[in-house]
């Protein structure tokens, strides 16, 4: 089981407010998330941030549109 944290290259390539190059994932989570799949050579994170910018431009045609994340504490782990 993988359960630490890595560092990777943000998958969001444009600029916004308080943006950093690298990003922390729980390793796990990060091999789900930025594994290239051989289908298609996609990344789940490319895939889901290209549903959220195709449903973004059905607001905003012009692309301009804003997105939150929030993030929350996951709830604590006392094995049984």
């Amino acid at each position: 089981m993988k359960i630490g944290m890595v560092e990777h290259e943000n998958p969001v390539k444009e600029d916004y407010p308080d943006r950093e190059d690298m990003v922390g994932i729980h390793e796990g989570f990060a091999l789900y998330m930025t594994r290239k799949r051989k289908d298609d050579s996609m990344t789940k994170v490319e895939e889901i941030l290209s549903f959220v910018d195709r449903i973004g431009r059905e607001l905003a045609p012009d692309g301009d549109y804003k997105i939150s994340i929030t993030v929350s504490q996951p709830a604590s782990y006392h094995p049984g």
